[in-house]
């Protein structure tokens, strides 16, 4: 009896299957991953930089960043994938954000085990660099530039405003009105696609340098827009060139 019991444990011996040694630290498996740093750029995007400091057992699959106006965003939150590691370093770029949120980015990393979330850094006041903004006319003004001069002070600016094709802001001085859609609600940037209508006549080729002064309240530039003014006399119209800046209020 005692021979056929050893008999058999050879048996099972010589037939187990060999085993993998697992790692003592399950850890090792996964990545680690660390959000190094959030910087303004003079647009008012954001580029964040991210570090891969431990692969884990295989290499990385994919690395980025989340963001969120909240401390400790989920992953999946505005989620930005980085489509490349240089060395063991990544970086994404968030645009379109506003100047009076404070916003929490979080960088992470996976592999084919899983992924690892680093903790978060954090940027207020993503406004973008006014030396930017070629022009600095008097606040609240409109000055045309042509056979004639012509200052005029703003009587009435609206609040950014929905309309059926963006949001919209309309200005008025004694003499003139200006009226301009944002495909997007205007923040802190350079808008080039913006549409102009100057006394309700189409302007091609403006750009608009936005600043976001609090919630709802934004300061519009416009540098040498080439517009037509009607002379009210003998209605015939003559170029002129408009500078303005005006504060449409929340």
């Amino acid at each position: 009896m005692t021979k056929r019991i050893f008999s058999f444990l050879l048996v099972l011996i010589f037939f187990s299957p060999s085993c993998v040694k697992v790692q003592k630290d399950v850890h090792s498996y996964y990545p680690q991953v660390k959000t190094v740093s959030a910087t303004v750029n003079k647009d008012g995007s954001v580029t964040v930089t991210g570090q891969v400091t431990f692969e884990g057992r295989t290499s990385i699959q994919y690395c980025g960043f989340c963001m969120d106006t909240t401390a400790n965003p989920d992953m999946l939150t505005n989620q930005l994938l980085s489509d490349s590691l240089i060395g063991n370093v990544f970086s994404c770029t968030y645009t379109s954000l506003s100047a009076v949120q404070t916003y929490y980015f979080r960088a992470f990393a996976a592999n084919v085990n899983g992924y690892a979330i680093g903790s978060a850094v954090s940027v207020s006041h993503a406004g973008f660099d006014t030396s930017l903004i070629p022009c600095h006319p008097r606040a609240q003004y409109m000055v045309l530039t042509g056979t004639s001069n012509q200052t005029d002070a703003y009587t009435y600016v609206d609040s950014v405003t929905p309309s059926a094709t963006g949001y919209e802001v309309l200005g008025h001085t004694g003499s003139h009105s200006i009226d301009i859609v944002f495909g997007q609600y205007p923040i802190s940037g350079v808008y080039t696609n913006a549409s102009v209508r100057f006394d309700a006549i189409i302007v091609t080729g403006v750009t608009l340098y936005v600043q976001q002064i609090s919630r709802g309240a934004i300061d519009i530039t416009i540098c040498q827009a080439n517009v037509q003014v009607q002379n009210m006399f003998t209605g015939v119209y003559y170029p002129y060139v408009m500078t303005t800046k005006f504060r449409s209020p929340s």
